[in-house]
C-alpha cells in the first residue's frame, strides 16, 4: 500500500492547482458538515418522495439551460467568477436550510445546494485541467478528489455527532455550513487569479447557443452515449439514498454521518492511488469498473434491515464515486487537450443531463407507489449495462500523439 501511494508524484503539481484544492476542502468540509442532517430535515417538513422527486428535477432542468454556457465562457473568462457564482448559489441553498420551517424554504435549499457540482464544481474540474499539464493532470485530478474527500469523511462524523448529542437545532446546524463556505468564498476573491483566454467566445445569437451547445466532438460521441445512459439510470437512486437509508433502514442521526463519512473515505483512497495510475494506464477500464461495484453500492441496502449494512454499502458508493470522477476528466482531457476540456466537458454532460432530468421524478413516483428499492434495483441492473457497453465501445485517444499535439 504504501509503495503504491507514492505522495512525492503530486510535488509536482502548480501552486494554482493545490490553492484550489484547498477551497474545495472547505466547501467538502462544510457540505459533509451537514450531509447528516438534510435527510432528517426532509423527514420533519413532512413531504412525499414524489415532493422531492420532482423538486430535484426541476433543480436539474434549471441548471441544463445555462450549462451550454459554462463551457465557452470559462474558456474565455477563467473559472474564478463561476466558481465564486456556484458558491453563492450554494451558500444561499445552505442558508435556506438553516431558515426552513414549510416545504416552499426546502424546495429552495433543495434546488439551490442541487446546483453545486453542475456550478462550483464544474467551474472547479475546469480551473483543475487549465492549471496542468498534460503529464500531471491524472494526479490534479485526483488529489483534488482525494483531498477533498478527506474533509469531508471527517466532517460528518462531526457533524452527526453534534446533531445525535449535542441536539442543535437546524438553524445552528446549517448556520455553521454557512459560516464555513463564506470563508472559502472570501479566499477564492483575495487569492485566486484566474488565467483568461484571449480567443473571441463567438456570437450569442439563440442558433450559436444551439450550434456550440450540442456540438459533441466526435472523438467523444461514444462516450457522450455512455453519459447519458449513466446519468439517468444513477439519477434514480442518488437523490434518495440517504433518505432510504434513514426511513427504510432506521439509522440515526450520527449512523448517517459514518455512512457519509465511509462514502467518502473509500473516494479519497482510490483517489490517491488512482493519480498516478490514471496517467499511465487506460481511463476506460476504470469507467467500466466504477459501473461494476453497484453491486456492492446496492446489494446490502436492497437485502438487509438493519442501518449497519449501509456501512459496506457506502463503500462501494464511494469507490465507484472515486473511480469515475478522475477518469472520465482524464478521458475527456485526453481525447481534446486542455485548450478546449471547458467545452468539451461541458457539451457532452448537457447531453447527459438532459435526458436524465425526468430520473429523480420518476424514481420518487416509483419509490412512493411501488416499493422504495425499485430504484436502486433499476440501478444496479442498468450500471452493469453499462459497464460492459463500455469495455465494447469506448475508444481512447493514443497519448503519444496527444503530447505531441500539445508541445
Amino acid at each position: 500500500m504504501v509503495g503504491l501511494l507514492r505522495l512525492d508524484e503530486y510535488g509536482v503539481l502548480s501552486r494554482e492547482v493545490l490553492f484550489i484544492v484547498l477551497v474545495n476542502s472547505i466547501f467538502g468540509f462544510a457540505i459533509g458538515f451537514g450531509a447528516p442532517s438534510v435527510a432528517p430535515l426532509i423527514v420533519f417538513v413532512n413531504v412525499s418522495m414524489t415532493f422531492v422527486g420532482n423538486v430535484r428535477t426541476l433543480s436539474h432542468a434549471l441548471v441544463t439551460l445555462i450549462r451550454p454556457l459554462l463551457g465557452p465562457l470559462i474558456d474565455h473568462h477563467g473559472a474564478k467568477p463561476f466558481y465564486l457564482l456556484g458558491g453563492v448559489v450554494t451558500t444561499v441553498g445552505y442558508l435556506s436550510y438553516a431558515l426552513t420551517e414549510s416545504w416552499l424554504l426546502l424546495a429552495a435549499g433543495l434546488i439551490l445546494t442541487n446546483a453545486d457540482m453542475f456550478l462550483r464544481g464544474f467551474a472547479s474540474t475546469a480551473a483543475i485541467g487549465s492549471c496542468s499539464e498534460s503529464e500531471t493532470r491524472g494526479k490534479a485530478f485526483s488529489l483534488d478528489m482525494g483531498v477533498g474527500q478527506v474533509t469531508s469523511m471527517i466532517a460528518p462524523l462531526v457533524g452527526g455527532y453534534v446533531v445525535e448529542q449535542l441536539q442543535l437545532s437546524f438553524k445552528w446546524i446549517f448556520g455553521i455550513v454557512v459560516g464555513l463556505m463564506i470563508g472559502g468564498l472570501a479566499l477564492m476573491v483575495t487569492r485566486h487569479s484566474s488565467p483568461k483566454r484571449v480567443e473571441s467566445v463567438g456570437a450569442l445569437s439563440l442558433k450559436a447557443y444551439l450550434r456550440q451547445a450540442f456540438s459533441i466532438d466526435r472523438r467523444l460521441r461514444s462516450f457522450a452515449l455512455m453519459l447519458v445512459l449513466d446519468w439517468t439510470m444513477w439519477g434514480l437512486s442518488f437523490p434518495f439514498y440517504q433518505l432510504f437509508i434513514y426511513k427504510q433502514l432506521g439509522a440515526t442521526p450520527e449512523q448517517l454521518g459514518i455512512v457519509v463519512a465511509i462514502s467518502s473515505a473509500s473516494p479519497a483512497v482510490a483517489g490517491f492511488l488512482l493519480g498516478p495510475m490514471l496517467d499511465r494506464e487506460r481511463p476506460k477500464w476504470f469507467l467500466a469498473l466504477s459501473e461494476f461495484m453497484a453491486i456492492g453500492s446496492f446489494a446490502p441496502i436492497l437485502v438487509g434491515t438493519r442501518p449497519e449494512v449501509a456501512y459496506l454499502s457506502a463503500i462501494f458508493w464511494g469507490l465507484n464515486y472515486g473511480l469515475w470522477v478522475p477518469a472520465m476528466n482524464s478521458l475527456v482531457l485526453d481525447t481534446v487537450g486542455s485548450k478546449n476540456f471547458g467545452r468539451a466537458i461541458g457539451n457532452v454532460s448537457l447531453l447527459a443531463s438532459l435526458f436524465s432530468i425526468p430520473s429523480p421524478a420518476i424514481a420518487g413516483w416509483l419509490y412512493d407507489n411501488i416499493s422504495p428499492k425499485v430504484p436502486f434495483a433499476v440501478t444496479l441492473v442498468g450500471a452493469f449495462s453499462i459497464g460492459a457497453l463500455m469495455l465494447i465501445l469506448l475508444k481512447e485517444p493514443d497519448r503519444t500523439q496527444l503530447a505531441r499535439a500539445n508541445s
